[in-house]
């Protein structure tokens, strides 16, 4: 039996009107592959159970809904999805949860219209939540069950076990580390793991910028301290920016980096800066910035024509600012480092900007450009930026915070009295495992 599948879409040429004769496995599309579309507007949509999305080509149509899956469709429902994601889960996408295309398994098949259950999940970053599904039908009158709701499982910290929300597991310290291709996360006490391999296309575990993290082979590049520029907030008026940086395992990624303000807004399609006009061809302006939470770079523009003969200023040169021991003024100029002695320096905090000396010069760590709300404290000798779940109660005790699978090393941290008054757990080393770690990598093996 032939079914008919109507659904709109926009692109730059306008709206896009689909007739989806299906057969549970093809459609005629030959009137819009291959048109123009721009990627930022255009809503991917259905065909048959196979999907159109708009490529660098083009409208183009793939032959499976998930390229990686072998057992998921495209199909479209009345209404949408809500999705509730956790900060830590960046496949999930909550601006697209008013959609309702859905790439779905087939055997989310049900049968009785109206029918509900509630599942607890993991999803592949670890979080875990308790999802509603309701059996709906689809635009093509096929019945599937449709998330209408979710709740996070103890705050995505929660374990799944037949369907149902348990109580975390507990850890300690706080903080991250990987395990293999498992990305552990003890945040208030609570564990959470990730396995990267996990993913449609596995991934790794690897560290950069003293952050584990889960890596794409997508996310792979050639130039150590390149920049490429993914969008402009226009709320903000700065544009974004991920930076290729050498990873822990010897390898390049670009990871989001910093953001760069600015000075006339977002250009139209909110890609990135709008462009500055300047006068002099061939002249330059010099801005500095702080990128992640310690290193300031100085951005160099020079005044070319653009193709339509519009004298811009363009970005040419991007270098650290004193070999990336510098600060920025607040007139954006470069300021270079103090020279310090480790010896006779003192560790100290001014306001909320941790101060240290490292290799001869004074060194500056914004605690408030942390990822986490952090706040400068001097522990042992040395300011640090502390997130509230490094904070401890008891002074003296020592932990076991991982065991190294790799090292045979066990690895301790120490909770020690700050400047504020306040505790923190801070690194007291490691020591060696003569029989290799146990095997939930907590402690060594008897």
């Amino acid at each position: 039996m032939k079914k008919t599948l109507c659904m709109c879409m926009f692109c730059i040429a306008g709206a896009l009107c689909l007739s989806a004769c299906d057969d549970s496995s093809a459609s005629d599309t030959s009137d819009v592959e291959g048109k123009s579309c721009d990627s930022k507007t255009f809503q991917t949509t259905c065909a048959g159970e196979e999907v159109l999305s708009c490529s660098k080509t083009g409208i183009t149509k793939l032959s499976k809904c998930n390229p990686y899956s072998e057992t998921e469709i495209c199909v479209e429902f009345y209404s949408a999805s809500k999705i509730e994601c956790d900060e830590n889960d960046e496949d999930c996408q909550s601006e697209n949860s008013n959609q309702t295309i859905s790439c779905i398994e087939k055997s989310k098949q049900c049968d009785s219209e109206g029918e509900t259950k509630s599942i607890c999940e993991t999803s592949l970053s670890g979080s875990t939540s308790v999802n509603e599904y309701k059996c709906e039908k689809t635009k093509d009158g096929r019945l599937f069950y449709h998330k209408t709701g979710s709740s996070k499982c103890y705050d995505g910290y929660g374990v799944c076990a037949d369907n149902t929300c348990y109580e975390p597991i507990p850890c300690s310290p706080n903080g991250k580390h990987c395990e293999g291709d498992t990305l552990v996360t003890c945040s208030s006490g609570r564990l959470r793991k990730a396995d990267c391999s996990a993913y449609s296309d596995p991934r790794i575990c690897t560290t950069i910028d003293e952050t584990p993290r889960c890596m794409d082979k997508d996310d792979l590049c050639q130039k150590e301290g390149e920049e490429i520029v993914t969008k402009c907030n226009a709320n903000t008026n700065k544009e974004l920016i991920d930076i290729c940086t050498r990873a822990e395992n010897g390898k390049l990624y670009y990871i989001s980096g910093t953001s760069r303000a600015c000075s006339n807004g977002c250009n139209e399609d909110n890609s990135a800066c709008a462009q500055e006009t300047c006068t002099e061809l061939g002249s330059t302006v010099s801005k500095c910035r702080i990128q992640g939470t310690a290193t300031a770079y100085t951005d160099t523009y020079t005044c070319v024509e653009d193709a339509q003969g519009k004298k811009i200023l363009k970005l040419t040169s991007t270098e650290k600012c004193d070999d990336g021991s510098g600060t920025c003024s607040e007139t954006g100029e470069c300021i270079p480092a103090e020279t310090c002695e480790k010896k006779s320096f003192t560790s100290r905090c001014e306001g909320n900007v941790a101060l240290t000396c490292a290799l001869k010069k004074v060194k500056r760590y914004y605690c408030d450009l942390y990822s986490s709300p952090s706040t400068c404290a001097v522990v042992d000798d040395t300011a640090k930026c502390f997130a509230a779940e490094d904070v401890c109660t008891t002074e003296g005790e020592v932990i076991i915070t991982r065991c190294s699978t790799s090292s045979n090393k066990i690895f301790l941290s120490k909770c020690t009295a700050g400047s504020d008054g306040k505790l923190y757990y801070i690194s007291a080393g490691s020591r060696e495992c003569p029989n290799g770690c146990n095997a939930e990598g907590t402690d060594c093996a008897d």
